[in-house]
């Protein structure tokens, strides 16, 4: 342990500065700087192998029985550095200089870990294990690419791409403890995990594996609408279907509604039961809307040629314990709609989607009942005749 004060072997050349400002002048040059002075700086200091080190910092505390409390018993010097209360002139000169003395403290270190003295070298490597450790749990790689970075500067969508820097740089190839993740590579995701390489969330996948992720997929994916027929329209217990024969007379009674469903990929109308079965009508999470369309053409006009008589939205409803039901109230809102001879034709396709479509054409033939009574005149002759419907 080593006391000085500020006059202490001063040169002359120096001669009206501090020691202890000389010290913090030398940990300036050293790159070591700190914002004190010799009123600051600390009373006891702590040096090893006549270093000093200035970060450490000696403070003791008196117990919770000194009667000081906690907040402010904190000393910094050594118990005989403190002045007593001494009377006379000595004790205003011990009062006075004992401030002006700082105290340095040389320390030997000495590691235990279980009770056995640990060597440098065997504390270096358990040390270096640890920061290993603590790196591989809690750190996240700053650059690892192996490739130059594309930085992006305040992106727009940092929500969408998981990012809440201003700055980022994109990779197309990356290490990540010994693996290679390269842009396009086919990986999975983990479930309840968050998207990124880097929170061991992911594992790259095979061409045979992924290849059958993705037909399962596609199985669940929408792939026809089916307007539904008369049987599975009296499993809902609802009057609906539209007429099944190749051709009706005019007149003929529309339903009341109809009803449609998405069918998925997996749907194969030549294997299914007669049953309705939930199984293969799709419930979509995305709230999807059907776009029906009706047109008329008469029998001498050609398909461009054709009259637009309805196009509406139909929204997913419930009903007898199926869901994803598209039921259109036909009856409703056209009770006349089979009163002309010519085809009608029905359109439904899923909103946003071209794919998606189911289309019916119903063809009405001109009725034998008499409708009414006209003269008809061929500029020559004339004659009566009963019209037809």
């Amino acid at each position: 342990m080593t006391l000085f004060s500020s006059f202490w072997g001063v040169p002359e050349q120096q001669k009206g500065k501090e020691r202890i400002e000389m010290i913090l002048e030398k940990l300036e040059a050293e790159g070591c700087g700190m914002a004190e002075n010799f009123e600051t700086f600390s009373r006891v200091s702590i040096r090893r192998l006549g270093r000093l080190l200035p970060e450490a910092r000696w403070e003791i505390c008196s117990p919770p029985w000194s009667g000081g409390g906690w907040e402010w018993c904190v000393k910094r010097w050594l118990p005989f550095m403190e002045p007593r209360q001494k009377k006379g002139q000595r004790g205003l000169t011990l009062k006075r200089c004992l401030p002006r003395v700082k105290c340095f403290i040389e320390v030997e270190l000495r590691v235990y870990r279980d009770g056995k003295q640990v060597t440098l070298l065997q504390l270096e490597k358990q040390y270096q294990e640890w920061i290993f450790q603590m790196h591989d749990r809690y750190d996240e790689e700053i650059d690892r690419g192996e490739d130059q970075p594309l930085l992006l500067v305040s992106p727009s969508n940092k929500e969408g791409l998981g990012i809440s820097s201003e700055v980022a740089r994109v990779h197309k190839e990356i290490q990540r403890k010994g693996s290679s993740w390269k842009s396009g590579q086919k990986i999975k995701i983990l479930k309840g995990a968050c998207a990124g390489y880097h929170k061991n969330n992911c594992l790259p996948v095979e061409t045979a594996e992924w290849e059958h992720q993705v037909e399962k997929q596609r199985q669940k994916m929408a792939s026809t609408i089916e307007i539904l027929s008369a049987r599975h329209c009296q499993d809902l217990e609802i009057d609906g279907a539209l007429p099944t024969e190749s051709a009706v007379y005019a007149g003929h009674i529309p339903p009341k509604n109809i009803v449609a469903v998405v069918r998925p990929a997996s749907f194969n109308s030549a294997s299914a039961s007669g049953n309705l079965d939930q199984k293969y009508i799709l419930i979509s999470k995305d709230n999807l809307e059907i776009v029906i369309q009706i047109k008329f053409r008469s029998g001498d006009k050609s398909v461009k040629d054709a009259c637009h008589i309805y196009s509406g939205y139909i929204e997913s409803s419930s009903l007898k314990g199926f869901q994803g039901l598209y039921i259109f109230p036909l009856g409703c809102k056209f009770p006349d709609l089979f009163q002309k001879a010519g085809s009608y034709t029905f359109l439904l396709s899923l909103r946003g989607s071209s794919c998606v479509s189911c289309e019916r054409t119903i063809k009405v033939k001109a009725s034998f009942e008499v409708g009414k009574h006209e003269l008809l005149c061929d500029g020559q002759s004339r004659c009566n005749a009963d019209s037809v419907k």
